[in-house]
């Protein structure tokens, strides 16, 4: 971890000019990491102390570890900002997630719990059969839930891909027209 920090450190004082160092914190579950994230964020924001950088960072989520414990430590960390993403409502989630109904139910709390302390924005995945459930989603994060006001709500659309001969053929004519 050391090498991490100071590698930072260096690109840190090859950009003198530089006031800003902004951190995200993503990929698998980095919730999962806490103890890393927060032994390189100390680190990091140390350096950035000692030069007078303002440090800022956010973290990339799927909700579920997002504890009381874990909000102390990403506030620590310096984390303001967090996506978190969610595939639907409670059948959807569990079917794509292979979860179950207390799963959706704890990602929901620890949003609620999070929603004072970060500015949250939710990311609900849809493809062009999911509107309605990505609508009734929303209706239950701000109304139901009362977290209108505290989150943010956006759309990702998502596209299957599927891997034919077919699709292989359209790409390489795509390819082979010059």
């Amino acid at each position: 971890m050391a090498e991490t920090a100071n590698y930072i450190d260096k690109q840190l004082a090859s950009h003198p000019t530089a006031t800003t160092c902004s951190v995200s914190w993503f990929g698998g579950e980095p919730l999962l990491y806490l103890d890393i994230i927060d032994i390189l964020s100390q680190e990091i924001i140390g350096c950035c102390n000692s030069r007078g950088i303002k440090y800022n960072a956010g973290v990339i989520s799927n909700g579920r570890h997002l504890s009381g414990e874990a909000i102390e430590c990403l506030k620590r960390c310096k984390i303001s900002r967090m996506q978190i993403t969610i595939d639907g409502t409670m059948s959807k989630y569990c079917a794509v997630k292979g979860a179950t109904p207390d799963d959706f139910h704890a990602v929901i709390e620890n949003i609620k719990l999070a929603a004072n302390s970060f500015k949250i924005s939710i990311r609900i995945n849809a493809d062009q059969n999911d509107f309605d459930d990505a609508f009734s989603l929303t209706t239950f994060l701000l109304n139901d839930c009362k977290l209108n006001g505290k989150i943010r709500v956006y759309l990702a659309f998502v596209r299957q891909y599927r891997n034919s001969s077919e699709d292989d053929q359209s790409w390489q004519a795509f390819f082979d027209s010059d």
